[in-house]
């Protein structure tokens, strides 16, 4: 999700499948009901005690190398200065 905002990043979603400000009456109907089908079976699968899906692999590599730094940084490998230089990093990259 880009935002913090579920419903925020859920809308942001739903207008790049719409592909358009304003949809007529039928194709919304029909997205509508394509997000009531993916909502069910979302659901469906996590009362089966189905892990909910995975975050972005990306957003895996950012959190990965974070708690690297960070964990070099408590053992003393490296110092505050470089802590910084190094989340500085992770965050271009992540942008």
């Amino acid at each position: 999700m880009h935002t913090n905002n579920y419903v925020e990043s859920w809308h942001a979603r739903f207008n790049r499948v719409v592909r358009g400000a304003h949809p007529n009456l039928y194709m919304f109907i029909a997205h509508i009901k394509q997000e009531e089908c993916t909502v069910s079976t979302t659901l469906a699968q996590l009362r089966r005690g189905c892990a909910p899906s995975k975050h972005h692999a990306k957003h895996d590599a950012v959190d990965r190398r974070l708690k690297q730094a960070h964990d070099e940084y408590l053992h003393g490998d490296i110092d505050t200065l470089l802590l910084l230089r190094r989340i500085r990093h992770v965050m271009r990259v992540f942008h």
